[in-house]
């Protein structure tokens, strides 16, 4: 193995005694890190569930395919890719230390696109919001991912193969408008080795839209490979959607509508009921492969970063809590392992 085991004992630290990463990793962020009303408990969730031996073991799987693994959606994505990202570097997987690229927008240290490469033969990991233009992020323009000209849903009507619109690892970091005559921007193709992991996300139109979009994408990809037409496309994904902790939300399109006067995270849900859940079952599971579906995070409302985070509206503050993104390390990690644990399953093809 090329990860763990190939340095001494004493790297097995990383799953017993310290965090398996911190913000020494420059692909974490500090809104997440260590952040919430049980660190202690995230921390010891992601110790004890095992990922990072699960995600060093496909990373090593992925020698010598050059895998590339891209993550698709919204902010719950992005936690998962900073996850996996940084173990790969507590684990020695990166190239060197200033293998990455990341899109900052000032003055915060979050980012939208991002992308790792690892050791020779270990291929990359990308986290790309709107790759293939099956989502279009709602966000302030200032943060708003590449929106590229790679249209996965025309690629797939042409039978042509797919790629995927990327800062070069020679770009600054940070954010910059999207042109395809930028040298800070490349066109990255994907073959029938690479994988992508979809999320259509939480927003309710948004999410409605990106649903219709990549369940179109995945007939069209199913329809051209019955006819043997397909001319080396990646395997598409879906990762279950977030096991969010608001109160009185009950449908996707009253999510974000509700969600802005919660003042504290339920400590258990019931997810089961969850629509979010439910939808992505009775919209994808016969029709991808599924990723996550199985997991239960129904009683980890603490496991949350927000009891009770602060913003300030001129001489008042409102308590508005974030029920949705997780305290790190924690159950982005599990996230992650379930990202492992399918890339471990899919056929070894070699460049």
């Amino acid at each position: 193995m090329a990860g763990l085991n190939s340095k001494s004992s004493n790297s097995l630290f990383l799953k017993n005694s310290l965090p398996p990463y911190d913000m020494e990793c420059p692909l974490a962020m500090k809104i997440y890190i260590g952040i919430g009303p049980d660190v202690p408990a995230s921390l010891k969730l992601s110790q004890e569930s095992g990922a990072v031996a699960t995600i060093v073991a496909a990373l090593d799987s992925n020698e010598p395919t050059d895998r590339k693994i891209v993550i698709v959606g919204d902010t719950h994505m992005r936690q998962i890719f900073s996850s996996l990202a940084c173990i790969a570097r507590s684990t020695w997987f990166w190239q060197d230390e200033n293998s990455y690229t990341k899109a900052v927008y000032p003055p915060r240290d979050e980012y939208q696109d991002a992308r790792v490469k690892l050791k020779d033969g270990f291929g990359e990991i990308f986290y790309s919001p709107t790759a293939g233009r099956i989502h279009s992020i709602d966000a302030h323009e200032s943060r708003e991912p590449i929106h590229g000209n790679e249209d996965w849903l025309q690629s797939c009507s042409e039978r042509k193969p797919f790629v995927l619109d990327s800062y070069t690892y020679e770009a600054d970091n940070v954010r910059a408008y999207f042109s395809e005559n930028d040298p800070r921007f490349e066109k990255v193709p994907l073959s029938e080795n690479d994988v992508v992991f979809f999320n259509v996300g939480s927003r309710g139109q948004s999410r409605i839209s990106a649903t219709e979009k990549l369940l179109e994408l995945l007939d069209c990809m199913e329809n051209a490979r019955l006819v043997g037409e397909d001319p080396g496309w990646p395997q598409l994904s879906y990762f279950t959607s977030n096991h969010h902790h608001y109160q009185n939300v009950d449908a996707p399109e009253t999510f974000y509508r509700s969600s802005g006067g919660t003042q504290f995270c339920v400590d258990e849900v019931d997810t089961e009921t969850n629509q979010l859940l439910l939808d992505d079952k009775t919209k994808f599971g016969e029709h991808a492969n599924t990723v996550g579906f199985d997991l239960d995070l129904g009683r980890s409302g603490n496991l949350h970063v927000g009891k009770g985070i602060h913003h300030s509206a001129g001489p008042n503050t409102t308590i508005i809590s974030d029920c949705s993104s997780w305290t790190m390390p924690g159950v982005p990690d599990i996230f992650a392992k379930e990202i492992a644990t399918s890339i471990l399953s899919l056929p070894r093809l070699e460049n």
